[in-house]
C-alpha cells in the first residue's frame, strides 16, 4: 500500500476520484475542475518523474558499458581479470 501510493501516477487517480466521488453531491462544476487540475497537475509530476528515472537509467547503461570496455581493453592487453578470482 505505501509503494502503491509512491507513485504520481496511482495518486492521480485516487484523488481524481476523490474530486470526482464529491462533485456528485455539491458543487458539481467546481469539484469537476478541481479533480481535473489535480489530475493534470499530477501526470505532469508523475511525467517529470518517469523522465528523471530515465534519466538515471541511461547514465548506469553508459556506466557500465564503459566499465565493460575497460575491462575488454585490460583483457586484450593481457592484464589479470580480478573479477574472477576467488
Amino acid at each position: 500500500m505505501n509503494k502503491m501510493l509512491k507513485d504520481a501516477g496511482t495518486q492521480s487517480v485516487i484523488w481524481s476520484g476523490f474530486g470526482a466521488f464529491w462533485a456528485m453531491y455539491t458543487l458539481q462544476e467546481w469539484l469537476a475542475i478541481f479533480g481535473l487540475l489535480i489530475g493534470l497537475i499530477s501526470g505532469l509530476v508523475n511525467m517529470y518523474a518517469k523522465c528523471q528515472e530515465g534519466k538515471v537509467r541511461d547514465n548506469a547503461e553508459r556506466r557500465a558499458e564503459e566499465m565493460h570496455k575497460l575491462k575488454m581493453e585490460q583483457l586484450k592487453r593481457g592484464l589479470r581479470d580480478d573479477s574472477t578470482e576467488d
